[in-house]
């Protein structure tokens, strides 16, 4: 709302060193950033680590069934060779505020090469690292599972009646352009959360 941020233009005014700052946020120019050009590659490739392995951290969280509000305790592991590991170290302690801030973690610790997860965690492999979150306590595993085979059975269902309809040449000759596409877009829709479901299933199938 306009006086809410006006309020908080007034309070971070008198702290942004800025000739010409304007008096009020809605005459206020559009901030431009303090850097020029692009990323240098290695902070590119630190900034993209740190997002997938913030995402990867929020789905585990979110297919463990946490609150939003709810603190978890995660872990990363990196796959890569010894020689990038004291590297890796560093770059992990830059980023680990912005992803245990965004992930909602209690602790996010950095594994051993040869530290196995814990029971009771949950690890989705990146391919550079393992990340892992622990379930909440009393977590039961065997109904997860099943819930996700029951809706993997029902969306598999639906696919199949879908895909059957574009395969069958009547509805082909039939049906609108329109109708052909939407159809078909759907089917795409539900092939990715069939693919979804899977992966959620395997995860959860090491506990």
């Amino acid at each position: 709302m306009p006086f809410i941020t006006e309020e908080i233009w007034q309070t971070l005014r008198p702290y942004i060193e800025e000739p010409g700052l304007a008096p009020h946020l809605a005459i206020a120019k559009f901030p431009a950033p303090a850097f020029e050009g692009v990323l240098k590659p290695d902070k590119a490739r630190s900034m993209e680590r740190c997002i997938a392995a913030t995402e990867a951290l929020n789905s585990l969280r979110s297919l463990l069934g946490y609150h939003p509000g709810q603190r978890v305790e995660a872990r990363i592991k990196f796959l890569g060779d010894d020689g990038a590991a004291a590297g890796f170290h560093r770059e992990f302690e830059r980023w680990k505020p912005y992803a245990a801030t965004m992930a909602k973690t209690a602790s996010l610790g950095l594994a051993g090469p040869s530290e196995s997860a814990p029971g009771g965690m949950v690890t989705a492999v990146l391919g550079w690292c393992e990340v892992a979150v622990m379930a909440p306590e009393g977590f039961d595993f065997e109904r997860a599972r099943a819930a996700i085979r029951k809706k993997l059975e029902e969306l598999t269902a639906h696919h199949t009646q879908h895909q059957a309809r574009l395969d069958n040449p009547d509805f082909v000759a039939k049906a609108a352009r329109e109708m052909q596409e939407q159809m078909q877009q759907r089917a795409q829709e539900l092939a990715g959360q069939q693919e979804l479901l899977r992966k959620q299933l395997r995860l959860l199938e090491a506990n």
